[in-house]
């Protein structure tokens, strides 16, 4: 049940569960008030992120690298004339040559890590832990390493199957089936506060989701979209959603902060992301000497 503007404007922060500057930003922006929950960001995203994203494409390489960090060298060098040095210029891609080589030597040593439970679950840990097939130790050799060495850090989440109807509209319903994991880029991680104990109290994910025909169901495109989680404490409730604690609470919604699914309280203990985290990242130097290696080839 949608909250009235009435119930909205009393008080501040939040109402019931939902966010202030989320719920009521329509309002709020024709008054000049609160910005959008998808405007948001930790200071540490507002520092880092332009660095996340050129390590991983340094990392990554490819078209993307070279579109993003070959420049026109002056004004003496004409418009069609970088047209053609961009057409012919390679990447050398020397850094996630030595990510690769570290990460394939962790990978000799994963399949020897003890992942030990019931049999259902050491069952999953060999054979597809995320819904591609994939066994953990595959997993964390492919989508975990690589990226954690070249950004310093990288998320994991664990969510369960989504139920989409026939027009593939995704619904935040809970499927009886096993959960999976997924792997977050830095840089989609936008905000986030920990409690005392060190876990994550609220954190805010941007995702790439695939757009569907209404029709055939067929994918034709992707689509960007947030997801916002809260603990929510054993005495909170919220009587317009008929939601109540202890859990977490899970919003998402598109980039006009539309909501796109109808809030849920999951009964679980903790947020289920896990944050990943090196002192720094290992190409943090080299990344600009590969960029400029691109600039300087002919």
């Amino acid at each position: 049940m949608p909250h009235t503007d009435e119930q909205v404007l009393v008080g501040s922060g939040t109402v019931g569960f939902l966010p202030r500057s989320f719920a009521h930003k329509e309002r709020e922006q024709k008054e000049g008030g609160e910005e959008k929950l998808t405007d948001i960001r930790h200071p540490e995203w507002t520092k880092l992120s332009r660095n996340w994203e050129k390590w991983r494409m340094v990392y990554e390489g490819g078209d993307e690298f070279i579109d993003n960090f070959l420049t026109q060298f002056s004004r003496r060098e004409r418009h069609d004339d970088f047209v053609v040095r961009r057409a012919i210029s390679y990447n050398s891609n020397h850094a996630g040559g030595i990510i690769d080589i570290i990460r394939n030597a962790m990978s000799v040593k994963l399949p020897e890590v003890n992942r030990k439970g019931d049999e259902q679950y050491e069952n999953l840990m060999r054979t597809d832990v995320d819904m591609q097939k994939s066994s953990m130790s595959t997993f964390v050799g492919l989508e975990i390493v690589p990226l954690l060495l070249s950004q310093g850090k990288r998320f994991i989440g664990v969510d369960s199957p989504q139920v989409f109807d026939l027009a593939g509209v995704k619904t935040l319903i809970e499927d009886e089936g096993r959960p999976y994991v997924w792997a977050i880029d830095a840089e989609d991680v936008l905000s986030w506060s920990y409690d005392d104990m060190g876990k994550f109290n609220t954190v805010l994910i941007r995702e790439f989701v695939d757009q569907r025909d209404p029709e055939t169901g067929l994918v034709k495109g992707s689509a960007e979209q947030f997801r916002y989680m809260r603990m929510v404490g054993e005495f909170e409730s919220d009587e317009g959603l008929g939601l109540s604690g202890p859990g977490v609470l899970v919003l998402l919604f598109d980039k006009d902060a539309k909501m796109l699914t109808e809030p849920v309280v999951l009964k679980i203990s903790r947020i289920p992301i896990v944050e990943l985290r090196l002192v720094d990242s290992l190409i943090r130097d080299i990344a600009d000497m590969q960029v400029a290696l691109l600039n300087l080839a002919l």
